[in-house]
């Protein structure tokens, strides 16, 4: 898309394309040759070529894209005019409303006027998304292993809880069958006694009735033995 865009003839005059170019290019160059510079050095002097020298040593730190550029060993181009140069002239404050075909004709025009091909910084943006694109799929393979692991830790624990659940469960088990042990002679005692109760209480019911067959309400006399009641009856 944006080599299409770029490489489209403009419909404009070559003068109005150089005054638009001027004024794109003016505000931008200082911070491009900053950023031309610094893509140029790497920290301590070196220019490392492989991205894993840069990696984060801390789970979930990412480079700045900066450093992912620095690590693929991408510099600025001459005169710092790569494609962070042509995005920059495109957010200027004099190109931000202009028409697509000025917006074209100014960027080609500040191009040629600089000297550099329109393929070297075309090439800058395919370096540079393809550096982004590869840290990027490096980075979900990191965490894709990340997770696994993650994922795996947790269907151990998982295990070892129920372990530790079943081996608890059964202990409560046993207690709870101890007790049943414990408490089955004296449910046969309480059965027992419940019998013994109840022969008891029919003698006694038997013993305390007249001979009408009813019940006799008159408490005996504190001098009459119980021998003496059941004689009479």
């Amino acid at each position: 898309m944006l080599t299409k865009w770029l490489r489209r003839e403009p419909g404009q005059e070559r003068q109005e394309r150089k005054d638009a170019a001027k004024k794109m290019t003016a505000p931008a160059e200082s911070n491009d040759g900053k950023r031309a510079a610094m893509d140029s050095t790497a920290p301590n002097g070196a220019t490392p070529n492989r991205l894993a020298t840069a990696a984060p040593s801390a789970p979930g730190a990412l480079l700045q894209l900066d450093d992912i550029y620095r690590a693929k060993g991408i510099i600025g181009l001459r005169m710092g005019y790569g494609i962070h140069k042509v995005v920059e002239m495109l957010g200027s404050d004099h190109a931000r409303d202009l028409p697509p075909e000025m917006k074209r004709a100014s960027v080609l025009m500040a191009l040629d006027v600089a000297g550099v091909p329109l393929d070297d910084v075309l090439r800058d943006a395919e370096r540079r998304l393809e550096a982004l694109n590869t840290y990027e799929a490096d980075q979900e393979k990191q965490l894709a292993e990340y997770e696994s692991r993650k994922v795996q830790e947790n269907a151990e624990i998982q295990a070892e809880m129920e372990r530790v659940t079943a081996h608890y469960l059964e202990r409560l088990k046993h207690n709870m069958d101890e007790v049943s042990q414990m408490r089955a002679p004296f449910s046969a005692w309480q059965a027992a006694k419940q019998a013994e109760a109840q022969r008891i209480s029919e003698a006694v019911e038997l013993c305390t009735k007249n001979e009408a067959g009813s019940p006799v309400t008159s408490a005996p006399r504190s001098d009459e033995s119980v021998p003496n009641k059941l004689s009479r009856a």
